[in-house]
């Protein structure tokens, strides 16, 4: 037997031979926790108002490279959602928790038995059936298309569709991680040809469900209304081909406070770049690829300063071109796309909130140089550069101590001051480095405003949180510890307490090494 199909053949009887994946905890249900990875209340029966639908599964004996797909099956048979993950970069065993939309999307009208298949390299190996009924009556209300004007006080609404009477009431509902909650119940203020027209004031930018309901309790299927935020572009290089892998209501992780998000890999340059102009605050906290704990990785946030933030996640530690608080131009360079904290593969994680952490709820996007509608795996190539034109960027050493002031026999204390600022519920972090060995770790915090507090946050370089601490003054916190983990920790300060405005601080790093 020729040497080469020998081993074709002990390949083959060796992956015959390794455990096939096992799973636990399978589950489905309209709710999740996404750090638990859990459903809490599993169901099998589903209303088409739901916002979506979740699956949770842990498989075990997975092994490096597999590929793992999630299709959901319609009544028809006919696959209406296919969630495939990337070559998985690990073995062993995992939680997995993806979901498919559905209140306002086509899943809704699909009723009847459904079925969620889980495959591992194109092999069927785990399938739970579910049931999708709801209350529809055959004479009663159904929209086809929405239609939103507005002026500087109101806005317009025109629904198209069938079914309606003269006592049909428009129902407006906005999303929360905890369902859809309706607002505002409007009479027509003209009704003709299967036509309805409402107005109400100006909303802000959201996601919303509009339902009509008739007198005889009949209501239609929900029919999505998406208000943009404006003024951004694609957050990558311009000219440079990048690929969306998942947008809004992605089955990877797009749900609850990050439905509004884009992830976007790159083909050839990796570099990210400012969506907008604001003011960068930057957490590079160190962190690899996390597939066993939820999280944005090393990340930053601008804040544009009309009360919108947009977020920039899973970059690459160590490559964060602006300093905190600096400020940055729209299509100015920011980091290097990475796959830091929950991540599958390099790529950049986008959103914007109202709110400065970014795991506030999100809003949708509506970037210039995107054209609509977005797909899944569709090319884009951004037009974003700074104003000035070309490509604007900075040099930044990332913190820490250099590597020469701590050379074998130097036994002298060594110290560093970081001097910033932050308002009240804003963040600042910057990192710093321990050697091996050291005896001992304090970081004093220092401020000097009468009326303002700030709260210290240590992490340890394998993630234990050390704070808030409180100081022998009102005006200052301490944190001391002997013989320190050795590698890079993250000192972070926290603006509690004060009027509008900044508070100034000083951070001292001193670290007492082995022999002093």
């Amino acid at each position: 037997m020729p040497a080469a199909r020998r081993f074709a053949l002990i390949t083959l009887f060796a992956a015959a031979a390794l455990p096939a994946a096992t799973f636990s905890g399978v589950a489905t249900g309209s709710q999740a926790s996404e750090q638990a990875c859990a459903v809490p209340r599993a169901s099998t029966a589903f209303d088409p108002s739901v916002a979506q639908i979740f699956l949770r599964f842990h498989a075990h004996s997975l092994r490096k490279g597999d590929r793992v797909q999630v299709d959901w099956i319609a009544p028809d048979g006919s696959l209406h959602l296919s969630t495939p993950y990337p070559a998985l970069p690990q073995g062993g065993g995992l939680c997995f928790l993806t979901q498919m939309p559905v209140a306002g999307f086509g899943a809704a009208s699909l009723q009847g038995d459904w079925r969620v298949r889980v495959s591992i390299n194109a092999r069927p190996a785990l399938e739970r059936p579910f049931q999708m009924e709801g209350q529809i009556t055959p004479s009663g209300p159904r929209l086809t298309t929405l239609s939103q004007t507005q002026n500087a006080e109101r806005a317009r609404l025109t629904i198209s569709g069938a079914g309606f009477t003269g006592e049909s009431v428009v129902n407006i509902a906005r999303y929360t991680p905890g369902g859809w909650q309706y607002f505002l119940h409007l009479l027509p203020e003209t009704m003709e040809d299967g036509r309805i027209v409402v107005s109400y004031p100006l909303l802000p930018a959201a996601e919303y469900l509009v339902v009509v309901l008739n007198p005889d309790s009949s209501a239609s299927l929900p029919h999505r209304l998406i208000i943009h935020t404006g003024g951004y572009k694609l957050p990558t290089t311009a000219g440079e081909p990048w690929v969306i892998t998942q947008g809004p209501h992605g089955g990877f992780s797009h749900w609850g406070n990050s439905t509004q998000a884009y992830d976007i890999a790159p083909r050839t340059g990796r570099r990210v770049v400012a969506m907008r102009p604001g003011i960068a605050y930057t957490h590079d906290q160190g962190l690899r690829q996390t597939l066993h704990s939820r999280s944005f990785g090393n990340y930053i946030t601008i804040d544009h300063g009309d009360g919108h933030y947009s977020h920039y996640a899973h970059l690459a530690t160590g490559t964060f071109l602006v300093a905190n608080g600096q400020t940055v131009q729209q299509g100015q360079s920011l980091a290097t796309a990475g796959t830091s904290g929950y991540s599958f593969g390099t790529h950049l994680h986008v959103h914007v909130t109202r709110a400065l952490p970014i795991s506030s709820q999100s809003i949708p996007i509506h970037f210039e140089d995107l054209p609509a509608p977005v797909r899944s795996s569709q090319s884009v190539v951004s037009s974003n550069t700074p104003p000035s034109g070309g490509f604007a960027q900075t040099t930044l050493a990332v913190g820490g101590f250099p590597a020469s002031s701590l050379k074998p026999g130097n036994h002298e204390l060594v110290q560093r001051s970081f001097h910033s600022k932050v308002a009240v519920e804003e963040w600042w972090s910057d990192l710093f480095t321990v050697p091996k060995g050291a005896r001992e770790l304090a970081v004093n915090l220092d401020w000097s405003a009468e009326g303002r507090a700030l709260e210290l946050y240590l992490v340890s370089p394998t993630g234990v949180q050390h704070g808030p601490f409180e100081g022998n003054k009102s005006l200052s916190r301490r944190f001391q510890t002997a013989k320190p983990e050795a590698g890079q920790w993250r000192a972070s300060v926290q603006g509690t307490n004060g009027p509008p405005g900044y508070i100034e601080f000083n951070t001292t790093v001193a670290i007492t090494p082995s022999g002093r």
